[in-house]
């Protein structure tokens, strides 16, 4: 009895047993349809919004440059004849004098007008007397004038102040603004036309220079700073009349400046004085003298030191 009793234990405990297991099977079987569910779920969810991200994002960016180039065509519209800041019409000054118009009537030094940069060429400016943007109609009369007599309103004022003293003053135009061209800074010095009344007198020389029988210009400029000088030689062509540098030069002293003509007595690398072939340049400091001359043969200017030297160290030949 006792042992049916224990068999039918054993059966009850195996049954129960494989009840757990069965339910336990379940529980995994929907624990893995449960996980598959979420997976699937998720792909969906996760790869349907990129789609959707794809499709919008080219929209948008389509939408931003769209709306850049019709701003941008907006903004050329808007631009008129010219762009950005430009404007063709310029404020110069008059520096000559006294300046005559084609129809008699007279400019004065200082005078303002306005060029046409757009209508105006080298060598010939094109101006207006009233601004054309607030007289348009004043564009009907166009006056054709040479270059050499305006400066633009900018360098005015420094122009007018280096030219104030004589012999200066009386200079041309043109000889003025090529002068104005060459001082500045050269070679880590600064340069400019003596404001001395005094020095004036002994930095600006005349002469024909190139011998080719048209009046050439020759001047000191002073770095007052190092005490030091720049020669500056100015020729005319003598087709176009317009001044040009010819020569340029950096000294290691402060200078004066004479010109002498063509027959005196100057040393050329000789024993003695020759007569010098043409006009040329001297300038001197408290020790000693160097002549500035063309040499038409290598058609270019020779500095010579004004001292004698032996007969056989000579080698000027006559020209």
């Amino acid at each position: 009895m006792e042992n049916l009793n224990n068999e039918n234990q054993e059966n009850q405990e195996q049954k129960n047993d494989e009840i757990k297991i069965s339910k336990r099977s379940l529980y995994i079987a929907f624990s893995i349809i449960g996980a598959l569910i979420l997976g699937v779920s998720g792909y969906f969810v996760f790869f349907g919004k990129n789609k959707d991200a794809e499709k919008v994002v080219p929209q948008n960016d389509s939408a931003l440059v769209n709306k850049d180039s019709a701003n941008v065509a907006k903004k050329d519209s808007l631009s008129g004849d010219y762009e950005g800041e430009y404007d063709p019409y310029t404020l110069y000054k008059v520096i000559s004098n006294t300046l005559t118009l084609p129809n008699g009537q007279k400019l004065n030094f200082g005078d303002e007008v306005y060029l046409d940069e757009e209508k105006s060429s080298s060598g010939n400016s094109i101006i207006y007397l009233n601004n054309p943007h607030k007289v348009p109609s004043t564009k009907q009369y166009p006056i054709s004038v040479d270059d050499e007599v305006l400066i633009d309103s900018y360098s005015f004022t420094e122009f007018k102040n280096s030219f104030s003293l004589p012999p200066f003053s009386s200079l041309p135009p043109g000889v003025k603004k090529v002068i104005l061209e060459a001082d500045g800074y050269h070679d880590g010095r600064t340069y400019n036309v003596t404001q001395n009344a005094d020095r004036a007198k002994s930095t600006l020389s005349t002469g024909d220079f190139d011998g080719d029988g048209v009046k050439d210009y020759a001047v000191i400029l002073d770095d007052n700073e190092g005490q030091v000088s720049r020669l500056v030689i100015i020729s005319i062509n003598k087709v176009t009349k317009k001044p040009y540098v010819s020569f340029a030069e950096n000294y290691n002293d402060k200078l004066k400046l004479k010109s002498f003509s063509k027959g005196a007595s100057i040393y050329m690398n000789s024993s003695s004085f020759i007569k010098a072939p043409r006009d040329g340049v001297l300038i001197s400091n408290e020790v000693g003298g160097l002549v500035v001359i063309y040499d038409t043969n290598a058609q270019k200017y020779k500095t010579y030191e004004q001292q004698p030297i032996a007969t056989a160290d000579s080698d000027y030949v006559e020209e």
